[in-house]
């Protein structure tokens, strides 16, 4: 008799589709890099920027830097917290703690907070928005405050799975 096919786990399933989404913008982040000179994509730096980092950012990018930042970086970089933070979700839900909601709404929380920070950059990077320090310090705290809600949702997740194997 043969045996039952395994069930596959949608948690490692969006896993994988994650880290999948995440070679191409890895890539086009790699183009922005040196294209630009070496400056970090913005949205990467975890403590945020400043308004003269930026003008020399945007002063280093060429017209191409910018078009893929734009065309290609950012329509990943929309689909990317979405994903993580289904994927995120789905490992809380797994667990068996009343608590794993905390985990849920953080991580919705983070995909909402990369999405301001898209639309902000793409603003200044567009023209749109002009680097001014005021501009500036709002994405920037956006940035920190993404990267913070993400290790906290992150640190909910493992503590979650924790007292779940442990309970």
């Amino acid at each position: 008799m043969p045996s039952p096919r395994p069930r596959r786990d949608p948690a490692r399933i969006l896993f994988w589709v994650t880290h999948a989404v995440y070679l191409p913008l890895g890539y086009f982040v790699y183009l922005v890099w040196s294209l630009s000179g070496g400056f970090v994509v913005w949205d990467l730096q975890v403590l945020g920027y400043s308004a003269e980092w930026v003008q020399r950012f945007l002063a280093a990018l060429p017209p191409e830097g910018a078009e893929i930042y734009i065309h290609r970086v950012r329509p990943l970089d929309t689909v990317i917290p979405v994903l993580l933070a289904v994927t995120i979700s789905a490992f809380a839900l797994k667990t068996r703690v009343w608590w794993r909601w905390v985990c849920v709404a953080i991580a919705a929380n983070t995909a909402l907070l990369d999405l301001l920070e898209n639309v902000r950059l793409v603003a200044l990077v567009s023209g749109v928005v002009a680097p001014s320090p005021e501009a500036v310090a709002a994405v920037s705290w956006v940035t920190q405050a993404k990267f913070a809600s993400l290790a906290t949702s992150l640190a909910v997740l493992v503590l979650a799975q924790w007292r779940t194997r442990h309970a």
